[in-house]
């Protein structure tokens, strides 16, 4: 209950896993864009900006974990966006480093 609030908050269509990751469509790219390219630069490596949406792709980790770090990208998505080429220590640890 608390990842399908999270993903309403943050803007998200969809949440499917599949061998390859865990896939996060959003309803609105654009909107997201600065967020994004902050996630991806906080989790190099675990997460990638594909067509369909964001790959958080798994490092071997339970599940349980897994949707920690799953909710703690919804808390970074849904964040107030910060200005370009910069994310704070608070979105940092969000994003799980």
């Amino acid at each position: 209950i608390r990842l399908r609030a999270l993903a309403r908050r943050a803007g998200v269509a969809s949440i499917t896993r599949d061998r390859t990751g865990v896939l996060v469509r959003l309803s609105d790219h654009a909107a997201a864009g600065g967020r994004l390219r902050a996630l991806a630069d906080a989790l190099p490596g675990r997460l990638e900006l594909t067509p369909e949406g964001i790959l958080l792709r798994p490092d071997g980790s339970d599940l349980a974990e897994t949707i920690r770090r799953i909710g703690e990208m919804l808390d970074a998505l849904s964040a107030p966006e910060e200005p370009p080429g910069r994310i704070d220590s608070a979105a940092r640890a969000r994003a799980g480093r």
